[in-house]
């Protein structure tokens, strides 16, 4: 069995992912299987923990990945609302975790004896038009996805959420 993705903690408060269209309940937002915690400002910046199902190697690379002791959730319906030298795609069930290396003299490039991180999520939507109009200014263009026939735009960072979020169809 591969690994599955189970929670994933985010330095936001609720209510900034509820200002862009998430179905906040009872402090935590459901997407798919996978459970985000919006964990407020003082947990730091970002995806700051992840846990796995299914998980053979905890902490690879320095992330903040750790095995998972909760049993599987019921899906639920996802919500409505470049130039690395290196980059590859690892599915995790319903998931798909893209790995990236930032590009030389970018801002993203870090020590390279820094751990990894996590720099952002991205969230599969039916409709990017749709999704564009619902989120208006916060969202920026659509374009062309690195996945063929896929289009993708980004939140802004004035949104008011830590990770860099993006939308794709």
């Amino acid at each position: 069995m591969s690994p599955t993705l189970d929670e994933i903690a985010v330095a936001d408060p609720p209510e900034a992912w509820a200002a862009v269209g998430f179905e906040v309940c009872d402090g935590v937002i459901d997407v798919g299987a996978v459970r985000f915690g919006p964990a407020g400002r003082e947990a730091g910046r970002g995806v700051f923990a992840v846990t796995a199902r299914e998980l053979e190697d905890e902490h690879p690379d320095g992330l903040p990945l750790s095995l998972s002791q909760s049993p599987p959730r019921e899906p639920r319906a996802e919500p409505t609302p470049a130039g690395a030298p290196r980059q590859a795609f690892f599915r995790l069930a319903e998931v798909i975790l893209e790995v990236v290396q930032a590009p030389p003299g970018s801002r993203e490039e870090r020590d390279a004896d820094a751990p990894a991180r996590f720099w952002g999520l991205a969230f599969g939507v039916a409709d990017l038009a749709a999704t564009a109009e619902a989120l208006g200014d916060k969202l920026g263009e659509p374009r062309d996805a690195v996945q063929e026939g896929r289009r993708l735009a980004t939140l802004r960072r004035e949104a008011g959420l830590s990770p860099g979020i993006a939308f794709m169809s």
